[in-house]
């Protein structure tokens, strides 16, 4: 599916192929579908060829846990430096999220028209609820592929690629295993109150 610019840079989201999925532990009802975007760690700028595809490691190490990322400086900057700067934060803040099950950072970036920043914050929160774990789903991603901005918003595109991951619930049973996929990732982004902020993301698999 090709999707193409509409006033303001806005593209279409919310449509195509359900991306990164993980299982709903509890909090995920009605329609809404799961979230579509679960990474455990990031390795900016790599090769999406070089992912490992083998499977997660059920038990991980200290080693693995990461810090909480540090809002950019470039969050005040209006131009597409700073735009990009949040995108990769928010890469960064879903990496943090579902390995610490802390969904704070996602939710300092996310405006309320973000409905896949909303599914991923409530995963991360029904997780910890449910003293859940989400382990592998390392992602790579390279340099943006695409930015774009007009007026106050901009649209950020990378190629990511996931390994395969599995959620595993407090008895430590494997509940749900995603295998792992490329995808071409468009962040939208909008610039309010002297910040970017994230208002939506989409992405289509690569065949």
């Amino acid at each position: 599916m090709t999707v193409s610019f509409t006033r303001s840079a806005r593209r279409i989201f919310g449509v195509g192929v359900l991306i990164f999925t993980v299982a709903a532990i509890g909090g995920c009802s009605g329609d809404q579908p799961a979230p579509t975007f679960t990474p455990r760690a990031v390795a900016p700028s790599g090769s999406s060829e070089d992912a490992n595809t083998s499977e997660p490691s059920p038990d991980p190490t200290e080693d693995d846990k990461l810090p909480a990322p540090a809002l950019p400086p470039e969050i005040a900057d209006f131009d597409l430096d700073g735009a990009e700067a949040v995108a990769r934060y928010y890469l960064a803040a879903l990496d943090y999220g579902y390995s610490s099950n802390d969904s704070y950072p996602m939710q300092l970036i996310s405006r309320p028209t973000c409905g896949t920043c909303a599914r991923h914050i409530a995963a991360i929160d029904d997780l910890s609820a449910e003293n859940a774990r989400y382990v592998g789903g390392a992602i790579r991603y390279e340099e943006p592929i695409e930015r774009s901005e007009i007026e106050n918003e901009a649209l950020i595109v990378f190629r990511v690629t996931q390994d395969p991951s599995s959620t595993i619930d407090a008895e430590g049973t494997t509940i749900f295993s995603g295998s792992g996929t490329t995808v071409i990732m468009e962040i939208l982004l909008h610039f309010e109150n002297e910040k970017w902020r994230i208002e939506a993301v989409s992405g289509e698999e690569v065949e």
